[in-house]
């Protein structure tokens, strides 16, 4: 098939760019996009952000459909995770069905998955790969012209020459100073108001976590802003999305801890008084009472740790470079400041076992955490484990159909059997509250399941689950209320005929 770019010949003249978040299981405002659509909007594109993610309607095609009519871009991105790659397929070919619209892929599932997404989807005309501000904003700019050779100079981008052959150009070098970068603009996303605005201070991680992407992706890089830019995106978040906590989600914020204790200090020179939180990014042997105080009186209220595991075998085989006992070391810190810990843990890494798994979950009880978070692992294209898994793991699905629930078993082992994993992730969810509630299912039948798991797994505390019930999880299900999307709002008139779903 024809490139459609070279079907379409100078077609930039209103400079419009549409980007796209497609739903996932797990909402929450898509950082990566906001970056793009800043980059963009600084170098003159008129630039669109569909959230699919957080402003889910009752028919996502028909929504696109009006967008794109609406608003007639002259190039579509899509921001592609593993758990959103198929959706992201279908709706790419949907687009196709009424439009020769140029589509482009990115993210992070692009950069992992490079020629297969373009060997056998035709709708998809690029990938970019790694960081796409400076990539994309050269691909609006050089469609332009009609020539190969105009985009045979964009490095990082991967396109099909008129002969149908994959080109893949060569990488394009990491940004090196993030500060020169534009601040997200979520107001492209037709976002007025953040109450809970995530904050990414750094990029990239130098450490080699078998399970992890980040390090393979930006080649084990580590690139900080400086905390003065930081606050600057505090304030002006402040002043125009009025937001009243923020959450930093860096993959590894206290690599440097003189640069966190600088952060708090201009922090609280600035008497910004805006609580905030730590989801990702905390390294037990990091921490210590002075930086942890000193992050207390700044304001941070919540740390997240990765545990991953309490058994020594599996633990070891992560090379998370750190110790159980940094992390434990770290955790009474914590509660000794009064600041929240939550711990996340990973059921099926290397090694473990059924037996293992359950041991793990007795010692988080024993640790006191504020909330623990248990997930399957997924081995994704990459990392180390996906390769630990072709040796020794038979796969039960693709791990791409992950995305149509949290829990999904996708290898198991002579020693963890798909069985075992599913039971292990439904006993440990249900036991500590965080019932999986299916996006794609009804709301009855999400209530059926979440009933079926407290009778199987813990009748003996069927109260607890009631009220818990009646509290939080009947008010997602019943009244649309999400712990993510009641803290994003949109403008009343985005998307007329369209009503966000309740």
């Amino acid at each position: 098939m024809e490139n459609v770019y070279l079907m379409r010949g100078n077609f930039m003249t209103n400079k419009r760019i549409l980007l796209i978040d497609p739903a996932g299981v797990l909402m929450g405002l898509n950082i990566g996009l906001g970056y793009i659509a800043g980059a963009l909007s600084q170098k003159g594109f008129k630039t669109k952000v569909l959230d699919l993610n957080n402003y889910r309607v009752e028919k996502p095609k028909e929504l696109l459909r009006y967008v794109v009519t609406e608003f007639f871009p002259d190039l579509i991105g899509f921001s592609v995770q593993s758990l959103t790659y198929k959706l992201s397929i279908e709706l790419a070919k949907f687009l196709s069905t009424f439009s020769n619209i140029p589509i482009v892929f990115g993210g992070v599932h692009t950069s992992v998955d490079i020629e297969k997404i373009l060997k056998y989807h035709e709708c998809v005309d690029f990938l970019v790969i790694g960081e796409g501000e400076i990539t994309l904003c050269e691909l609006a700019k050089k469609l332009n012209s009609n020539t190969i050779e105009e985009i045979s100079s964009i490095n990082g981008l991967v396109y099909r020459a008129e002969n149908g052959t994959i080109i893949i150009n060569p990488p394009r070098n990491l940004i090196r100073d993030l500060d020169e970068i534009p601040f997200p603009k979520y107001d492209l996303f037709g976002i007025k108001q953040i109450t809970h605005y995530p904050l990414l201070t750094s990029r990239g991680c130098p450490y080699t976590c078998s399970f992890c992407l980040a390090s393979k992706l930006l080649n084990r890089t580590w690139r900080p802003q400086k905390p003065i830019h930081l606050i600057e995106e505090i304030k002006q978040a402040k002043k125009q999305y009025n937001i009243r906590s923020f959450n930093i989600m860096d993959d590894n914020f206290t690599l440097k801890p003189e640069r966190v204790w600088e952060f708090c200090e201009l922090y609280l020179k600035e008497n910004l008084d805006i609580p905030w939180e730590c989801s990702n990014g905390i390294r037990g042997d990091k921490m210590n009472f002075e930086l942890l105080k000193k992050k207390k009186e700044a304001g941070c209220f919540s740390v997240s740790l990765g545990l991953e595991s309490f058994d020594q075998e599996v633990f070891s085989r992560i090379k998370k470079k750190e110790t159980i006992e940094d992390i434990v070391h770290a955790v009474k810190i914590l509660k000794e400041l009064d600041i929240k810990v939550i711990g996340f843990f990973i059921i099926g890494l290397p090694v473990d076992t059924y037996e293992k798994t359950m041991y793990s979950y007795r010692r988080s009880l024993e640790m006191r955490f504020n909330r623990t978070v248990w997930q399957t692992l997924i081995p994704f294209p990459g990392t180390d484990v996906f390769e630990w898994v072709k040796h020794y793991g038979n796969y039960c699905s693709d791990y791409t159909t992950a995305a149509t629930r949290l829990g999904e078993v996708i290898f198991e082992t002579k020693n963890f059997s798909k069985e075992e994993r599913a039971e292990a992730y439904e006993k440990l969810v249900t036991k500590t509250l965080q019932y999986p509630i299916n996006p794609y299912l009804s709301k009855t039948k999400n209530i059926l399941n979440i009933f079926r798991l407290i009778f199987k797994y813990d009748i003996e505390h069927i109260m607890k689950h009631v009220l818990h019930i009646f509290k939080k999880t009947l008010l997602v299900l019943l009244k649309g209320k999400s712990t993510v999307l009641s803290k994003v709002f949109f403008r009343g008139d985005i998307y007329p005929g369209f009503p966000i779903q309740k």
